[in-house]
């Protein structure tokens, strides 16, 4: 995974698991997999109780 503004580059490692906030601070990219399985979960939540979803 690699996080162009950032500078950063993570290698894939077995059970890693990657966690960053959905913003524009966090633009990243993936590269292609050479071999084996990569999952990917977006998940999207808020602490702020007027961006929250009613239920």
């Amino acid at each position: 995974m690699v996080f162009p503004d950032l500078d950063v580059v993570l290698a894939p490692k077995p059970g890693l698991l990657v966690a960053f906030p959905s913003n524009h601070k966090f633009v990243h990219a993936v590269p292609n997999l050479l071999s084996g399985k990569r999952y990917s979960l977006p998940i999207w939540f808020t602490v702020n109780p007027t961006k929250a979803m009613q239920l």
